[in-house]
């Protein structure tokens, strides 16, 4: 009875053990990669989507040339992509710093004065060109569309949506919650270590045993993160959201891609700990035995 008792123990405590490196894991993932600014801004670079924004860009200027007579390159030979791909790296690392806490960036998301400059020309050129008055509504009209183009190079450059998100709420809902991750994280490890010198405690007597319940602990947490992920991975699940702007959809899904290969990574670590306490249980069982 009293071995049953040990028994139906380790087992609820391994259970316990599984789900508190699950907890661990997340809580540690939302920490280390979902508020972090370095991991947005090397997906930013490696998936290129600074190129997406470009064409995005390009479409729209070329689509409202018959709107409004001024061609896109007039727009396009002010952009210049490094400084594009900083200024969307800059937007989201002043909006995860924000959430942090921690100072801001005083340099400008986007540098507007090439751009103003080559609007500027083009309405000279075309003002010299066709004798138009230089008065009040060409200046108007001058300020509008340079008024136009810096909104929409501002939107194109938010290409995950964060002012959107700001306005909605839930950047300052993500800001108050943000204090409560570290206590939570020595909460959880706190519980993981007890859950460990519990079932250690329980199997004094037998080291074997120990690596065998620690074993299934990894291999049943990893597993049950595990399988969502590649299924996830592997079905394409997240192209089939409805996003219709094009970079956008390339940027939230490069990113949660990314995420779950973080996590994947994560569990295959895990599992190859199972590997070799399973190892272990069997080496030392022999031991035990011989």
């Amino acid at each position: 009875m009293k071995k049953f008792n040990n028994y139906a123990a380790s087992l609820f405590f391994t259970i316990l053990t599984a789900f508190f490196i699950i907890f661990t894991v997340f809580v540690r993932f939302a920490g280390t990669t979902v508020m972090n600014e370095k991991f947005y801004t090397d997906i930013v670079k490696s998936e290129k989507l600074t190129d997406s924004v470009l064409n995005s860009i390009n479409k729209f200027f070329d689509d409202s040339y018959a709107s409004s007579g001024i061609p896109a390159e007039v727009y396009l030979n002010a952009i210049d992509k490094d400084e594009l791909e900083s200024a969307i790296c800059n937007k989201i690392e002043n909006t995860l710093l924000g959430i942090k806490g921690e100072k801001i960036s005083d340099k400008e998301v986007f540098n507007f004065s090439e751009v103003e400059k080559s609007i500027t020309n083009y309405f000279e050129a075309f003002a010299e060109e066709n004798n138009v008055d230089v008065n009040e509504k060409y200046q108007e009209q001058l300020d509008k569309t340079i008024a136009a183009a810096k909104t929409e190079i501002e939107n194109h450059i938010d290409i995950f949506m964060l002012d959107i998100m700001e306005r909605s709420g839930v950047l300052e809902k993500a800001e108050k919650l943000y204090p409560f991750l570290t206590p939570v994280m020595i909460a959880v490890i706190s519980a993981l270590a007890v859950c460990i010198v519990i079932l250690a405690v329980l199997n004094r007597k037998s080291i074997s045993a120990l690596f065998y319940w620690g074993a299934v602990s990894c291999l049943c947490s990893s597993v049950i993160v595990a399988v969502p992920c590649l299924i996830l991975k592997f079905s394409d699940y997240f192209n089939g959201l409805v996003i219709r702007t094009d970079y956008i959809f390339k940027s939230v899904t490069a990113v949660l891609y990314s995420m779950v290969d973080t996590l994947l990574l994560v569990q295959i670590i895990i599992f190859a700990a199972a590997v070799i306490l399973f190892v272990l249980y069997a080496v030392t069982g022999r031991l035990k035995k011989s």
